[in-house]
């Protein structure tokens, strides 16, 4: 059956391919379609397309239509969700202090002021892609905690686990770096590089961190082995166990693949910040091997989907709008200049994003 493009649903199998400007097909027959699909439809000004008179769910087109309600698509700043946030960094860097003096960790008082905001990440996804934005080089330690543990448990929910695991995970993903308040305050706070002594001493944060939480009885078993286990590589080539895969349990690898992320997209003091989507293309290719798939995929993919309508810098300096991301090449997606309102893609261009907005 023949459909306008504006009349699409999620769910719609496409079977007659649509055409693009190339030899390759814009979108393939037999292709269920997804928001991306249908947002790369609308940004390529295609008005009509052949569907199946059934989603792939099983219903006719006519009944999920009489139900289905538009998504909005506009990425919006969320000011409730950012004074959240930053208030979290604010109780972290209290805590931290007080780690620094020996004091224990009040998991009873963490949950108070970071399960809301998890809660509110878990539903406002593309606040995940501005997390960057807030951190700063002084309080990196305090943003880049608060900022694992919520890409931890947003990955651990989008992996499929279940409620309370996935809230244990985003715990296990907050409390990794607790150890560094045991580590010289000159270290942490150096711009240069390390030392081959300093180096091995922040090498033992994961020790520290574990020995913290060790003892909280509604920290799990599997967490606690993660929070001391999220430098482990599956390559062997982490630390400070220096184990393989066999033995490196899979919530450690969600908290190693959230800090890795952020760790890359947020200025530090000794490196610069990079864009989501060149991290994304490091972490596949560079670092393939050290990371389980099964979490990059699903970073990959729901970066993929929650960035398209974002705004970006590109680096010819040019704003644009992201019309549709290729999970097999993220890092050059498909953008509309706002200046021109050309469409663009990035590989075929030698372009890349440089920021994300």
């Amino acid at each position: 059956m023949q459909v306008s493009v504006n009349e699409l649903i999620p769910g719609c199998i496409l079977i007659k391919e649509v055409e693009g400007k190339t030899s390759r097909p814009l979108i393939p027959e037999n292709t269920v379609l997804h928001p991306i699909h249908i947002n790369v439809l609308r940004a390529f000004r295609i008005r009509e397309v052949e569907i199946s008179s059934r989603l792939s769910s099983g219903e006719t087109f006519e009944e999920a239509s009489e139900h289905y309600e538009p998504e909005d698509m506009e990425a919006t700043v969320n000011e409730e969700f950012r004074e959240e946030y930053l208030s979290a960094v604010h109780h972290h860097r209290r805590m931290f202090t007080k780690w620094g003096n020996r004091s224990g960790i009040d998991l009873p008082e963490i949950r108070k002021w970071f399960l809301p905001l998890l809660f509110k990440a878990s539903e406002a996804r593309q606040e995940i892609l501005r997390l960057h934005h807030y951190s700063s080089e002084n309080d990196y330690i305090h943003h880049h905690s608060v900022a694992m543990g919520l890409i931890a448990g947003y990955l651990g929910q989008r992996l499929g686990l279940e409620k309370g695991e996935w809230i244990q995970v985003a715990l296990g993903g907050l409390l990794s770096d607790a150890g560094m308040a045991l580590i010289s305050p000159e270290i942490l706070k150096k711009k240069g590089s390390l030392s081959a002594g300093e180096m091995a001493e922040v090498r033992q944060h994961p020790v520290h961190s574990y020995r913290m939480v060790e003892d909280l009885t509604v920290l799990s078993k599997k967490v606690k082995y993660a929070v001391l286990q999220h430098h482990e590589r599956l390559d062997g080539s982490g630390y400070p166990l220096v184990v393989s895969q066999k033995k490196i349990h899979f919530y450690s690898q969600i908290i190693a693949v959230s800090d890795v992320y952020h760790a890359m997209t947020s200025e530090r003091p000794y490196r610069k910040k990079q864009s989501p989507f060149k991290v994304i293309e490091e972490i596949q290719k560079e670092q393939f091997g050290k990371y389980d798939m099964r979490v990059i995929k699903m970073l990959v993919e729901d970066l993929a989907s929650i960035s398209v309508g974002t705004t970006v810098k590109l680096s010819n300096e040019e704003l644009a709008t992201i019309v549709f991301v290729d999970p097999s090449t993220p890092a050059h997606p498909m953008v509309r200049l706002q200046r021109s309102q050309i469409l663009l893609s990035l590989k075929d261009e030698g372009l890349h994003v440089e920021e994300v907005y």
